[in-house]
């Protein structure tokens, strides 16, 4: 998910303290109309940094620091928050100078220990604040609040299809190619969004979650999701393409519609964001190479020029400001296009080097006469077809990853409509 980045003055008793923000915002709502307020984040912190600012109440909660945004009054508060075992929580909001009851915010996600929640509060509310009741802080390791004006749209009614219905389309982008994870895979809900759009352009973003997340890729997306969707009350997943902490690539809204990334430029443009804060911590290798497979992917398919003009960082692009996609990432990006252009995956999502080809490659030995084929040059992913011995697929590049018994080289190949990747030790291709 992104978030808007901007300063928020937090007031913990009598001090007060700037928090600089990083993340993303866009403002499209589930059809076509443009929204002119941003969706800001107004607080985030996680781990210790989290817990030094928690501070127990006269009720035995544990409440965050006030909130203020007398810049941005706004409506509802949404939260999403990584927690062990059973957290509730609570919020209240500011309006004209009088604190509003606590109250019990609406949970509408949880899932691997991760939580999505909203309340809704009265108009030209000015601050927030949040308290948890768990026994002990160290339960909660991840925080982010954002605080927006909420306008609901009434056509959302009719968005949910049913998941035939959405195969049955052959929605699925790139991903119908094995290039990527399908939505299907990793459990989207499926829903009807509009209007199509021609891909010309790359935004690069991060979704403002934790970094060596202990949650399942495909459940961090779920709840990405949910909270685009529940919370900021749009038709879908904001982006097109995330880059998971596994080195692999996930299919968001599917490329040829118009997503919802980068405020007030989102047609023909395809937002790919990274899972993760990039604020201070470098993306892994594995994820850049990633993010370099299905840059090269758009590149091929839709014609997209790969460079700085056609590739930038959220910062870069739209009517938001903000530091997406972090600084980490954004003094990349010029690296990350070189090797996106060289076909190059890199590390556990595929490295080394080989622009593509399409010679052939035999299987020539296996102890069951059989190989798997793995959507990432690793063992340790769980295989999406099968070669037996004699058979051949299509060559469409060369790659270095998990070492077979000393042999690092992999072939990413395409057999019978099924990309993925096969090791060098039972195959070879011929020239």
């Amino acid at each position: 998910m992104h978030v808007a980045h901007r300063t928020a003055r937090l007031v913990l008793g009598t001090s007060a303290f700037l928090l600089g923000l990083a993340g993303c915002v866009n403002e499209l709502n589930p059809h076509t109309r443009e929204l002119d307020a941003d969706h800001t984040v107004a607080f985030v912190a996680q781990d210790d940094d989290l817990r030094s600012q928690l501070v127990r109440d006269e009720d035995g909660f544990f409440a965050t620091p006030i909130i203020e945004r007398a810049d941005e009054p706004f409506t509802r508060i949404a939260v999403r928050f990584d927690a062990a075992g059973d957290v509730a929580v609570e919020g209240r909001a500011r309006e004209n100078g009088i604190w509003g009851a606590w109250s019990p915010l609406t949970e509408t996600f949880v899932d691997e220990g991760a939580h999505n929640a909203h309340l809704d509060v009265a108009a030209d509310s000015d601050a927030a604040q949040l308290r948890f009741q768990i026994e002990d802080p160290s339960a909660l390791s991840f925080l982010v609040t954002e605080t927006f004006v909420y306008e609901p749209d009434e056509s959302d009614a009719d968005l949910e299809v049913d998941a035939e219905t959405m195969a049955s389309e052959n929605l699925q982008g790139l991903a119908a190619d094995g290039i990527v994870v399908t939505r299907s895979a990793w459990g989207a809900r499926s829903r009807n969004c509009g209007p199509r759009h021609s891909p010309n352009r790359l935004t690069i973003h991060h979704t403002v979650t934790p970094n060596n997340d202990s949650m399942s890729m495909p459940a961090r997306m779920r709840q990405i999701q949910n909270f685009h969707i529940n919370s900021r009350g749009w038709c879908d997943i904001g982006y097109h393409f995330l880059i998971g902490q596994d080195g692999r690539v996930y299919q968001g809204r599917v490329e040829n519609i118009v997503g919802a990334h980068a405020a007030g430029a989102n047609t023909n443009n395809v937002g790919i964001s990274f899972i993760g804060t990039f604020t201070s911590a470098a993306p892994s290798d594995a994820m850049m190479g990633a993010a370099a497979r299905i840059m090269n992917a758009m590149s091929r398919t839709y014609g997209i020029t790969l460079d700085r003009n056609k590739v930038q960082g959220h910062r870069q692009v739209g009517s938001t400001d903000t530091s997406c996609p972090g600084d980490a990432l954004y003094t990349r990006l010029s690296s990350l296009i070189e090797r996106a252009r060289g076909g190059s995956s890199g590390g556990g999502g595929g490295g080394g080097g080989g622009g593509s080809t399409t010679a052939p490659c035999s299987l020539v030995k296996s102890n069951a006469d059989t190989l798997n084929i793995r959507p990432d040059p690793n063992t340790n992913r769980a295989p999406i077809g099968t070669m037996s011995l004699n058979q051949t697929a299509s060559r469409l590049e060369t790659v270095t990853g998990q070492s077979v018994s000393g042999n690092a080289r992999w072939y990413r190949i395409n057999r019978n409509g099924v990309v993925g990747y096969i090791s060098g030790e039972y195959s070879s291709c011929a020239n």
